[in-house]
């Protein structure tokens, strides 16, 4: 079977440091790129990002709450909302459809935790929910009436950690 992947959506910081922000990925980026980053900077954050995706003419939306004042392990959860109307060409059982608008929609939600282990290294866990549909209209006439490309309804986990190699993080 072919590996895929979904596209990380990142805020516009990390986006514009071309995603280098991952070994430091304080505050709502948490989540998103490195559970370890919250221990980082103690801090209470809610954040709200949306983006435009040109290339797929997409729309993806985050809200993310990480709080790393309360407790000494840091929390974060997060919920994505993902809306994309790419045109792509496919084969199915009836031939070959040259160009088609697709419709690519999905949740993200999960939970996020960090812990600082000691003064040199920062564990950092995060559980996924995803469900993600892409689907493609048919010939009008034809029954279905859509085709599923492809479907992801599961959970994943991300583990990230820091390590401090000099003085500070």
């Amino acid at each position: 079977t072919t590996a895929r992947a979904q596209s990380d959506f990142v805020g516009v910081r990390a986006m514009g440091m071309g995603e280098a922000q991952r070994a430091t990925a304080t505050g709502a980026s948490g989540p998103l790129m490195n559970p370890a980053g919250m221990s980082l900077v103690r801090q209470y954050v809610i954040e709200g990002m949306y983006g435009i995706k040109v290339e797929s003419v997409g729309h993806h939306a985050n809200l993310s709450v990480v709080d790393s004042i309360t407790s000494r392990i840091a929390a974060g959860l997060f919920y994505s909302f993902i809306y994309e109307t790419p045109k792509l060409g496919f084969n199915w059982a009836g031939g070959r459809i040259d160009s088609e608008q697709i419709t690519r929609t999905g949740h993200a939600a999960g939970l996020s935790l960090s812990v600082p282990l000691g003064d040199h290294f920062i564990l950092g866990a995060t559980a996924k929910y995803l469900h993600i549909d892409t689907t493609a209209p048919l010939p009008m006439g034809t029954v279905p009436d859509h085709l599923t490309l492809d479907t992801v309804n599961g959970v994943t986990f991300d583990v990230g950690m820091i390590v401090r190699l000099g003085d500070r993080f």
